[in-house]
C-alpha cells in the first residue's frame, strides 16, 4: 500500500511546487504531492488539449483517484492550480515530468519567469538534461537557477483515466539524483525521500546521471533485442506480448554487453580525471538495487526482468492496425531513450576513444526503424545528430570540457 508521508516540514523554502506535463509520471506525482504536502501545487501543461481536459475535471470537483498495487486512494485536488502560462508556472521548485524531446521547448517557454534560486528538476533526465539546461540558462542570463535531475521515474504507472485516476503498479526502492551546482543535492534529495517516500541516492554530478540512464540501455536493448524479428506481425488486443517478461537469455546478453561498454567510458573518465563516477553501474546490479524484494529470482539478468513483480503488466508499445496491433517503433523506447539517452553515451563514449559495438549495432538498426540517421560506419556523423542531446552539440568536444562543466559552481 502507500505510505503517505504526513510531516510537511521537509523543506522550509519549498512553498510553491510546480509539476509540468500531464503523461503517465506527471498524474502519479501529481497525487503523491497533493496528499503529501501542504505546499501550493500548480500543474502546467502547454498542451492546450491537456490543460482543458485537466480544467474541466477540477471544475466539476471530481475526486483523484490513485491505485497502487490493488488499493485505491481518493486524492483531494483542491490546492491545485491548473495552467497553460508558464509566467503562471514559476514557483520555488520546477518539476519536468514529460518526455525528453519536448524539455526544450518546455525550458525556452519558462526560463524568463524563473527567480533566483528556483530548482528547476527533471523527472527523469535521461541522457545530457545538464547540456541542454545549461545552455538554455546561459542565453537567458538565469545564473542563479539550480538544476536537477533524477536518474528515472520511480514508479511503473499508468494512467487508467485521463485527469482523474492513475495506477502505479510498482515502485522501485531507490532512484539517483544529481544536481548542477553539485553541492545541492543533499538537501534536494532529503526532501524527495521524505514526500514520496523512496530512498533518493545521491550522485556526485550530473555525468553520472548521464551515463547510469538505464532506460538507454533496457528500452532499445529490448525493442532490438527481443522484438526486432516480431516487427512485421499482427496481435489481437489480448495477444500483445508483454515487454520485460520477453526477455530472454540472448536479449539479456545485448543488454550486459551495453552496460559493460558504458562501463569502460566510467572507467577512462575516472582514469584521468579527479571526477567520481561511483553511480554508474551494470544493468544487472541496478535492477537488483531498484527492485529489491521485488525480484523473485535473481540468478541471471533475464530471470530479473521476468520474474519483477513491478513488470509483470506492461506490454511492448503498439499501434492499432486495420483493428489489429503492431509493434511501434516510433515509441518513446526509441525516439526518445536514443537521441536523449544512448547516442549521448556513445558521444562520450567517442570523446573517450571507447569502441562500442554493441551500442552502435543497436543504434543502427532502431534507427532505420525509426527513419533517421545518426551513425555512418559507427562514427557521429549522420545527418539528423543535430536534433539530439549529444555534448558536441553543445561545444562539449573533450572530455576535460565535460567534466569542468558538471564540476563548476557557476556553470552558466
Amino acid at each position: 500500500m502507500v505510505n503517505f508521508v504526513k510531516n510537511n516540514n521537509y523543506s522550509k523554502d519549498w512553498k510553491r511546487i510546480t509539476i509540468c506535463g500531464g503523461g503517465n509520471g506527471a498524474h502519479a506525482l501529481m497525487a503523491l504531492l497533493a496528499e503529501n504536502s501542504n505546499c501550493q501545487l500548480t500543474l502546467y501543461l502547454p498542451l492546450e488539449q491537456e490543460f482543458q481536459h485537466f480544467e474541466a475535471v477540477k471544475n466539476r470537483r471530481i475526486p483523484f483517484r490513485l491505485i497502487f498495487k490493488d488499493k485505491e486512494f481518493s486524492v483531494t485536488m483542491n490546492r491545485l492550480h491548473i495552467t497553460s502560462n508558464p509566467k503562471e508556472a514559476a514557483a520555488d521548485l520546477i518539476i519536468l515530468v514529460v518526455p525528453a524531446f519536448t524539455h526544450e521547448d518546455i525550458l525556452n517557454a519558462l526560463a524568463p519567469y524563473l527567480r533566483s534560486g528556483t530548482v528547476l528538476a527533471a523527472l527523469p533526465a535521461r541522457g545530457g538534461f545538464e547540456f541542454q539546461a545549461v545552455e538554455i540558462l546561459r542565453q537567458h542570463k538565469k545564473e542563479e537557477v539550480v538544476i536537477a535531475g533524477f536518474q528515472t521515474l520511480p514508479w511503473a504507472c499508468r494512467i487508467k483515466e485521463y485527469a482523474k485516476c492513475v495506477e502505479i503498479y510498482g515502485q522501485k526502492k531507490r532512484v539517483g539524483v544529481a544536481s548542477l551546482p553539485c553541492h545541492h543535492v543533499d538537501s534536494i534529495s532529503m526532501a524527495f525521500n521524505k514526500f514520496l517516500k523512496l530512498e533518493f541516492l545521491p550522485y556526485n554530478n550530473m555525468l553520472e546521471l548521464t551515463l547510469n540512464n538505464q532506460g538507454q540501455i533496457i528500452h532499445p536493448g529490448i525493442m532490438y533485442g527481443a522484438f526486432s524479428d516480431k516487427l512485421s506481425r499482427f496481435y489481437r488486443r489480448d495477444e500483445v506480448p508483454l515487454f520485460y517478461r520477453s526477455v530472454d537469455e540472448n536479449s539479456a546478453g545485448l543488454l550486459e554487453a551495453m552496460s559493460q561498454e558504458i562501463l569502460k567510458v566510467k572507467k577512462i573518465i575516472e582514469d584521468n580525471s579527479s571526477l567520481k563516477l561511483e553511480g554508474v553501474i551494470s544493468t544487472s546490479q541496478w535492477m537488483v538495487e531498484s527492485y529489491a524484494e521485488d525480484i523473485k529470482d535473481k540468478s541471471t539478468l533475464s530471470k530479473m526482468f521476468r520474474t519483477n513483480l513491478s513488470y509483470q503488466t506492461l506490454r511492448v508499445p503498439v499501434k492499432p492496425v486495420d483493428g489489429l496491433y503492431q509493434i511501434d517503433v516510433k515509441s518513446r523506447y526509441l525516439t526518445e531513450d536514443i537521441p536523449y539517452g544512448l547516442l549521448v553515451s556513445k558521444a562520450i563514449a567517442e570523446l573517450a576513444d571507447v569502441p562500442t559495438p554493441t551500442i552502435d549495432e543497436v543504434i543502427q538498426r532502431a534507427s532505420k526503424w525509426v527513419g533517421v540517421q545518426y551513425l555512418i560506419n559507427g562514427k557521429l556523423k549522420g545527418k539528423d545528430l543535430v536534433k539530439t542531446r549529444i555534448p558536441q552539440n553543445f561545444g562539449l568536444k573533450s572530455l576535460k570540457a565535460i567534466t569542468e562543466m558538471v564540476t563548476k559552481d557557476h556553470p552558466y
